[in-house]
């Protein structure tokens, strides 16, 4: 009979022991399953080897009674239990997905690892006025503590704008603190460092928004803008459309439509037919010298305005005809074939239509003193039977006169008129008996010019 074989005792013992081994372990395994692993924590709290409504209820019940350390600068400036600023936190939800995310088979690594913290911050509850008491109560005097600031747009005394970048400060506020203690205590922390709670600038170099706003304006300053009108050809300065750009409240780059406005004006005055005097080739004195009135051409500076503000904000290179408006442009000193001519030193009125004389006769101008105003008008209203209303700045007596016919040319209240009270007209009637700026005309004309005479004419007075 063959002898049976028996295996050394001492691996006997070691196969049991493997075996015990690989029991505990599979145990544990499965017990961490359904329990956090050792050494885990709820923010502040131990949940470790408890169920999810064990740990709930344990981080319902001890998270008010943690303490919190307050630090700046290394030095202790004072603590708080989380009773005082009402700190609660709903974990039941979060406790559940903790749960399901963590490794139960690696309950031995637990041990050893390090503490596990599950960050309860976005559950954590606290009584933000509380915490607004207790910014002073650590002895934190924003007044003599510098306030972050922005990184921002600027513009230089030379009209240059660039980045300033932002500044950190040392100023908290109650909603920094509370902020900063969140996030602390929902990281498990037992300790605050007071710089943690600084208020931040919200605005920094890098931002998105910034770099936008920055190559906004570059591209605002690349515009080229050149207007041709009239025969000139003018292209707005550089330095110019950088002035125009400015900065709003909000920090974005606007334009300044007002100084545009402005520009545009100084382009009238200095080119448009509105504001120049003009060479006239009169009845009786050959060609005059006319000053300028309210007949002419100029370009639109309100419309104009806004074309070039939005040209700018494109970053646009054009090259157009601004907006005009007025009479006689691309015409030069010529005032077309119809127009009505007035000449004060010869007391006369001449009507032409197709360029040739219709009617002439004589007038009485303004007397001295309020004397008719030369210049190149435009006929803007005609009335028949109508008062003429106004203020006598000789007599200094309110007055109303009925007249049959009214032509108004300028916005001076200057019109051509009948004037029945008048016993003489031309010569020097106008110097005893002349108007307060009108023409004063013989009434039986009058009906002949108001039908010779249309909306827009030239009126023209030297």
């Amino acid at each position: 009979m063959e002898k049976i074989r028996q295996f050394p005792k001492r691996y006997v013992i070691t196969a049991i022991v493997v075996l015990l081994i690989l029991l505990i372990y599979f145990v544990g395994a499965f017990y961490f399953q359904s329990h956090f692993l050792p050494r885990s924590y709820a923010g502040p709290v131990e949940i470790s080897q408890m169920t999810p409504q064990q740990a709930t209820e344990t981080v319902e019940q001890n998270l008010e009674s943690k303490t919190l350390i307050f630090n700046e600068n290394e030095n202790n400036i004072g603590y708080i239990e989380m009773n005082q600023i009402g700190m609660s936190a709903e974990v039941d939800e979060l406790m559940g997905q903790a749960i399901q995310n963590q490794n139960g088979w690696s309950w031995p690594i637990a041990f050893f690892n390090g503490d596990k913290v599950v960050n309860i911050q976005n559950q954590i509850q606290i009584d933000e006025n509380i915490v607004a008491g207790l910014v002073p109560s650590l002895g934190i005097n924003n007044e003599e503590r510098e306030p972050s600031v922005d990184a921002q747009l600027v513009k230089n005394d030379n009209g240059e704008i660039s980045v300033a970048e932002e500044t950190y400060g040392n100023q908290v506020t109650s909603d920094s603190l509370a902020q900063a203690i969140v996030e602390s205590v929902g990281a498990g922390a037992g300790r605050l460092n007071i710089e943690d709670a600084y208020v931040k600038p919200t605005e920094l170099t890098k931002s998105e928004s910034l770099i936008q706003r920055a190559d906004i304006i570059e591209q605002m300053k690349s515009t080229s803008i050149t207007l041709e009108f009239d025969g000139n050809s003018i292209t707005i300065p550089q330095e110019q459309i950088n002035a125009w750009i400015y900065l709003d409240e909000d920090n974005n780059p606007q334009v300044d439509q007002e100084a545009v406005e402005e520009y545009i004006l100084s382009l009238n005055e200095q080119f448009a037919g509105l504001f120049l005097p003009r060479n006239f080739n009169s009845t009786y004195q050959g060609e005059v010298q006319v000053q300028p009135g309210t007949y002419g051409w100029f370009i639109d500076r309100y419309d104009e305005a806004e074309l070039i503000v939005q040209d700018i904000h494109n970053g646009a290179q054009v090259t157009r005809e601004p907006v005009i408006g007025g009479s006689g442009y691309g015409m030069g000193d010529y005032v077309g074939e119809d127009y009505v001519e007035v000449d004060i030193a010869y007391q006369m009125m001449f009507i032409y239509r197709d360029g040739q004389l219709v009617l002439d006769t004589p007038i009485v101008s303004g007397i001295i003193g309020a004397e008719t105003v030369p210049g190149a008008y435009q006929v803007w209203n005609m009335e028949q039977d109508t008062n003429l209303v106004g203020y006598n700045t000789i007599t200094e007596q309110d007055y109303v006169q009925p007249v049959s016919y009214w032509i108004a040319f300028d916005d001076q209240a200057q019109g051509i008129h009948d004037a029945s009270w008048q016993s003489s007209f031309g010569g020097n009637a106008y110097q005893t008996a002349g108007s307060l700026g009108c023409i004063n005309t013989p009434p039986g004309m009058m009906g002949q010019v108001f039908e010779l005479v249309e909306y827009g004419m030239p009126v023209i007075i030297f």
